[in-house]
């Protein structure tokens, strides 16, 4: 699965003051909510897998987030996978200038448990992933 790097900052897209701001129906029975923000999230230690559960975020029945992580001035090894797995799904994140560290811009789609729990993994303490959606 190829990551693709986003330049728009998600403060930019929502109203903080909102818990969702808008959902839509697709195939296949599955609809998509956005959230608003708000649920920022680091790893505690470097370079090893944790888990992240997101039962506080999502809705019981959502089988897939989108998650977002944060710019960066240096490159870090980042990355989102299901609970469970044994997948090596990581990026490096974009070197991105300064003036730009306050913007979401790379996303991946990855699937949650039963339990909404995923994986989340970063080579440094000091990026951030945040939760932009959820398929239910």
């Amino acid at each position: 699965m190829a990551l693709q790097g986003e330049l728009v900052a998600h403060a930019n897209l929502v109203d903080s003051s909102q818990t969702s701001l808008h959902s839509h129906s697709g195939g296949g029975g599955l609809s998509f909510t956005e959230l608003a923000g708000g649920q920022d999230k680091a790893v505690s230690t470097a370079s090893t897998w944790e888990d992240w559960d997101l039962s506080a975020i999502v809705p019981s029945g959502a089988v897939s987030v989108l998650v977002a992580w944060g710019a960066s001035t240096q490159r870090y090894t980042v990355g989102a996978r299901k609970n469970g797995s044994a997948a090596s799904r990581t990026a490096l994140t974009p070197d991105i200038a300064a003036a730009s560290l306050n913007g979401w811009v790379v996303t991946v789609l990855t699937e949650c448990d039963a339990n909404r729990i995923i994986e989340i993994y970063s080579s440094n303490t000091g990026v951030l992933f945040n939760i932009l959606g959820y398929w239910a």
